[in-house]
Order: C-alpha cells, then structure tokens, then sequence
C-alpha cells in the first residue's frame, strides 16, 4: 500500500510538471518575436527609400516591460527600356537605372500600454543608384554616345516613433527622423550630335555630407508572428 503511494505520488509530481512546462511553452509562443511588412510612404513614392522593399523587426525581450528590437530593411527598383525617346525629342536612345538599399538599426520603447507605444531607435543606411542611356543612330542625322550617373549615399538616421496594433498581430507605425548623409556622386558623358556637328562630353565626380530632418521617414505596416 505504502508503495502505491509512492507510485502514485511520483506520477502526480510528473503531471504538475508537464502541465507546467505546457503553461509556460504556451506562454512562450503567444509572444511574437518577428515581424516583417512594408513602407506605405514609399510605395505612393513620398519618401526617398527605395519603393520596393521588406522591412523586419525581432523582438530581442519578449517579457520586458519596454521592448526593444533588432530591426532591418533592404529594397530595389529598376527599369530597362529600349528606343526610347529623349525628352519628348525623335531622337531615341538605350535607358537603364538600378537602385538598391540596406537599412539596418535598434529601437527600445519609451512608454507603451496594450495597443500603443512610442519609441527611439537609430538606423544605418547604405544605398546606390545607377543610370545609363546610350545612343547608336548612324547617319548625318545620327547620334552615338553614352551617359552613365551613380550615385553612393551612407546615412545615419535617429528615430523617432509611434506604433498602434490593429488587433493581435498587425500593427503599424509612423516613424520620423533626423539623418546625416555622405553622398558621392559620378557623372560621366560622352555624346556626339552629327547634324549639329556638336560633342558633349564631361567626367566628374563629387563628394558631400548634408542633413535632413524627415516628419515623415516611414509609414510601416508589419505582421506579428
């Protein structure tokens, strides 16, 4: 009898403790940790970001009382037309233009309740833009030539921020920010007009650092999961 006791105490203690570890594995996945969305303002082209992009966050505290996350972001656009033409002129020429960027940054919670929460958060960005137009029409009337332009931009971005939860996994944010740039850009033409018997040709290159303070750096509408 005694060892059924024993026997039946071991078991009870073995229950408590699965039930246990099932409570706080369940209370474990009902944290979202990840997030990933996209950039309103630059879809509609009312920022300077890229238009095509994925933003992520990763909740690095998930039981602190302010959150704080990793957070990134990477984004292209692009075309590639073929005779097209020239400022509204006849004469046609080659277009092509590339454009990508990589944002990668911290944010930590300054206050925040259930649904709502304004945060702080730093990001550093690089991105480069390229264009290229070519001309190849024979003729007296002809043109030949090329035109080529980059253009290489690092930032560093303080933030500022405000999310609000549309429910239990969507949320959006509205971000503003001050940012410091340094730009270097090349431009390199070399363009011949046959008819007006005229050659336009220029290398150069420049480098600046400026500043910019942006009330409306991102509009962010990102999934919890």
């Amino acid at each position: 009898m005694k060892n059924k006791f024993i026997i039946a105490g071991i078991c009870l203690m073995f229950i408590l403790l699965a039930v246990q570890s099932k409570a706080q594995e369940k209370d474990t996945i009902q944290v979202p940790r990840w997030e990933v969305g996209a950039d309103l303002l630059s879809l509609i082209d009312k920022n300077s970001l890229t238009p095509y992009s994925l933003f992520g966050r990763y909740l690095l505290n998930p039981t602190g009382d302010k959150k704080s996350h990793l957070r990134a972001r990477i984004g292209f656009n692009g075309f590639n037309y073929l005779d097209t033409a020239n400022f509204g002129t006849a004469i046609e020429h080659d277009s092509r233009a590339f454009a990508f960027s990589v944002i990668v940054g911290y944010q930590k919670e300054i206050t925040s309740n259930d649904r709502s929460s304004l945060y702080f958060g730093s990001d550093l960005s690089f991105s480069r833009e390229s264009s290229n137009k070519k001309w190849d029409i024979p003729g007296p009337l002809g043109v030949q030539g090329f035109e080529d332009y980059s253009h290489n931009k690092i930032g560093l971005h303080a933030l500022a921020g405000y999310s609000y939860s549309l429910g239990s996994r969507i949320r959006i944010s509205l971000e503003s920010s001050l940012s410091v740039f340094f730009r270097r850009e090349i431009f390199d033409q070399d363009v011949t007009y046959f008819a007006f018997d005229n050659r336009l040709y220029e290398d150069s290159s420049a480098s600046r650092i400026d500043s910019r303070i942006n009330p409306f750096h991102q509009l962010l509408f990102t999934y919890k999961f």
